[in-house]
């Protein structure tokens, strides 16, 4: 299996810290719940009978209403901002559009690459400004890999401006064209500034950048750019288990995966502010 230096993203860290929110707060409701439970009860109670008799004419399940109007008042008075906190909470729990992606190329790197291969996830490196995150960064025998993910579905041809993007369900005809930002323009970006980040601390290792689509719907119809192929993950896996030994050997791999974490931790959090 190949080793892993950086396994979760900073998606999968805001999860975490967000379900133990979620947890923490879905107690204390459950606290002021029961030490309320008089108070919440007389209020139904008395919201019960109020629009029960109100709307006994007209809506004859007024009581049944009633009785759920006075428990939400009081509740919201008591729990709202504790409500408030579990509904944006959510947004960070829920699974982010191409985390599912980045979760499959990384899941089949670990488990289908040898050891001599070193992965980190959601890596963050100098740009000159803020920092720019990579998806994936692989460390091989020869070379480091600088991986962009793209988990879309649809089929995509080459632009002079980014990628055609058709929609899956189109058959290819659209009213509109649909321009999307080049995964090939972001990979090659990411790469060459891993490569001066490297260079910097004397480094002169090989960095290839790739685009990997993980989606089974979503298809590149133009052809191979060699200087960022375009691969399904099972080929990618194939492409990389051709190389040999190379000049970086174990103790360098672990040598460059310590450098990277730490540049990681240096820029992570001017990165993830600007973008907030």
């Amino acid at each position: 299996m190949a080793r892993v230096a950086k396994r979760e993203t900073i998606l999968q860290q805001t999860r975490e810290e967000s379900l133990f929110m979620k947890r923490r707060l879905e107690g204390e409701i459950d606290r002021i719940k029961r030490e309320n439970k008089k108070d919440i009860l007389f209020l139904s109670i008395l919201w019960m009978f109020a629009l029960g008799i109100a709307l006994f004419f007209i809506f004859p399940i007024g009581f049944i209403l009633g009785w759920f109007v006075g428990r939400e008042l009081l509740l919201r008075k008591l729990c709202g901002d504790r409500r408030n906190q579990l509904k944006n909470l959510g947004k960070h729990i829920k699974l982010q559009p191409g985390e599912e992606g980045e979760s499959k190329v990384s899941d089949v790197i670990e488990g289908w690459l040898p050891d001599s291969f070193t992965l980190m996830n959601d890596l963050v490196v100098p740009n000159g400004r803020n920092g720019t995150q990579i998806d994936h960064v692989l460390i091989g025998p020869e070379k480091i890999y600088c991986i962009e993910t793209k988990d879309i579905t649809g089929r995509f041809y080459p632009h002079r401006d980014g990628w055609l993007w058709y929609p899956y369900n189109s058959r290819g005809k659209v009213i509109k064209k649909t321009i999307v930002k080049s995964p090939q323009g972001q990979s090659i970006y990411h790469a060459n500034h891993l490569r001066k980040y490297l260079r910097r601390n004397g480094y002169y290792f090989q960095v290839e950048p790739v685009v990997i689509m993980t989606n089974s719907r979503g298809v590149w119809m133009g052809k191979q750019d060699a200087k960022c192929p375009i691969f399904r993950i099972q080929d990618f896996v194939h492409y990389v288990k051709k190389e040999n030994k190379g000049k970086i050997t174990r103790e360098k791999s672990e040598e460059l995966a310590s450098l990277l974490l730490e540049c990681d931790r240096d820029y992570s959090d001017g990165f993830y502010a600007a973008i907030r």
